[in-house]
């Protein structure tokens, strides 16, 4: 799980490396703000899609406290 989590990270940093080298400087802040928004709405539905495989999940197989 680690090892996944290492590759995600280094691709995003890459990613965010590779729009920032070929952005002109006079767009820089546009582009800035549209990759921040795009990683932050990502975050927020793979959170919303893991959350409802657990629900899923535990209402199916409910276990005694």
């Amino acid at each position: 799980m680690a090892t996944l989590l290492y590759t995600v990270l280094i691709s995003v940093l890459s990613y965010s490396i590779a729009f920032f080298k070929n952005t002109p400087p006079e767009v820089s802040g546009t582009v800035g703000a549209v990759y921040n928004a795009a990683l932050q709405l990502g975050g927020a539905l793979v959170t919303a899609v893991m959350t409802s495989i657990q629900t899923s999940i535990t209402r199916q197989h409910p276990t005694k406290l």
